[in-house]
């Protein structure tokens, strides 16, 4: 290659990286800034103006928060720790939670795994205790719970040092017959299964959830 021809390449080569570069600036819109001035979230739009990405930002400038658009409908959201690791997923199709969706605790152990389908509640969800021993399960009866609504049919179960102390039949989001396994485990952990609002998302959404700030995910 001669040297006119290589100066020719190069110019060309920095005019389309500078080009990409603008692009990707014009795209960004509705941003939102913190009070101390750092960027806290911002929308991407495609070339023809609908949005492609949702991100949210910790102070550090690292994402917190990318959420996935085609067509205008949610494809997926992840969640990160303030380090960049990985820290919930969940997938989507037509705009409806499908697939398996998992968070993990700041120690990296996992916090929950759930399952959906076509936007229904769907095969056996596990949480888990930070130690990493699971905590409780709830067997869904196929396409009946609604991924956003608390009218739920499912079996639960709850454990106690590692095993089941007692299972409960949820049946249209109502707690129906309770079997005892365990008595020392069901009145150890009784209290903790009619628990308030607060306590709820204590026990299983803190760890992926700020109660105020986040706009999408389960």
């Amino acid at each position: 290659m001669s040297k006119k021809h290589g100066m020719k390449l190069l110019l060309l080569l920095i005019a389309a990286a500078t080009s990409a570069c603008q692009y990707a600036r014009n795209r960004l819109s509705d941003q939102t800034f913190y009070e101390t001035g750092e960027l806290q979230s911002a929308m991407i739009r495609d070339k023809q103006g609908q949005m492609e990405k949702l991100l949210t930002y910790y102070k550090n400038g690292r994402v917190e928060k990318e959420s996935g658009y085609e067509n205008g409908q949610l494809t997926a959201t992840t969640a990160f720790f303030n380090n960049g690791d990985t820290m919930c997923f969940w997938a989507y199709r037509n705009g409806l939670p499908d697939g398996r969706a998992y968070c993990y605790f700041e120690n990296y152990k996992p916090a929950y795994e759930q399952f959906f389908k076509d936007g229904y509640k769907s095969g056996t969800w596990t949480y888990y205790e930070e130690s990493g021993a699971i905590r409780s399960t709830e067997a869904y009866q196929e396409r009946t719970s609604k991924a956003f609504d608390s009218h739920d049919f499912s079996l639960n179960t709850y454990y106690w040092q590692q095993k089941p102390a007692f299972t409960v039949s949820v049946q249209n989001g109502k707690h129906g017959d309770t079997v005892i396994i365990n008595q020392a485990g069901y009145s150890a952990l009784m209290p903790k299964v009619l628990p308030t609002g607060k306590q709820l998302f204590q026990a299983n959404c803190a760890s992926c959830h700020h109660p105020t700030r986040d706009a999408v995910g389960p």
